[in-house]
């Protein structure tokens, strides 16, 4: 595949919020003794945090791909099926 276009956002707010909240959760564990509730749920806020950090975005000769994070959720679009496009300048609130 090689890439006309490629850009990452990263998700600082969501790094920032997740981090703290399994470095809370790890700590609590670490002085409190083992909770496996509490262990599940620092397994999914992990998993949401490698899943979601980043948003990546490539346009090749054939396909526009959009993925999240390690790739794991990805969307692929024929450049072909594309009508059209315009750039815009969302709020910073829109993507809550």
């Amino acid at each position: 595949m090689s890439k006309h276009y490629q850009h990452t956002q990263i998700g600082y707010l969501i790094i920032v919020l997740f981090g703290a909240v399994i470095i809370f959760i790890s700590a609590f564990m670490l002085f409190n003794g083992f909770y496996s509730s509490l262990f599940t749920v620092l397994i999914i806020f992990i998993l949401c945090l490698c899943l979601f950090c980043t948003l990546t975005i490539v346009i090749d000769k054939d396909f526009l791909v959009v993925k999240f994070g390690l790739g794991i959720i990805k969307k692929k679009f024929l450049i072909k099926d594309i009508i059209s496009c315009l750039t815009v300048k969302n709020q910073w609130y829109y993507g809550w």
